[in-house]
């Protein structure tokens, strides 16, 4: 991990590398692959297009580098969003254009914030709700 961090000259805020023991709930599993993450510095309540546009700003320092790496890297920019509620995902022709440059993958993690027992109790009962049942 040192040489890509070296020729990236950017300090990652997490890092692991591949074969490192992690334990999660009890379970201990070895990582698959190594990882380098870097976030935008912005507060959660900016935009999308902010996070992304302030990261490709980082990024562009290191254009030569991103695009020298081979195929053991895979690079992209992960956009994680923890919703209650639905959400619209939008990003113009210029943003996309500007991650296509450097040769970046986009990835998106999403994920609900709603229990999905909860949710299928209430999806039950407003069924039974329209169609007239009780409990």
């Amino acid at each position: 991990m040192g040489e890509l961090e070296n020729r990236l000259e950017m300090t990652p805020i997490r890092f692991w590398n591949r074969g490192d023991l992690v334990e999660r709930s009890g379970r201990k599993f070895r990582r698959r692959e190594s990882s380098l993450q870097f976030e935008s510095g912005l507060k959660e309540s900016e935009t999308l297009t902010s996070h992304i546009l302030t990261l490709l700003e980082k990024l562009e320092h290191n254009a030569e580098v991103l695009r020298s790496l081979d195929d053991r890297f895979r690079c992209a920019i992960v956009c994680v969003s923890h919703n209650a509620q639905s959400m619209g995902l939008s990003l113009n022709s210029d943003v996309l254009r500007q991650i296509s440059d450097l040769d970046l993958g986009l990835e998106f993690d999403l994920y609900g914030l709603t229990d999905p027992h909860d949710a299928l109790v209430e999806a039950r009962s407003l069924m039974a709700l329209q169609s007239g049942e009780t409990n």
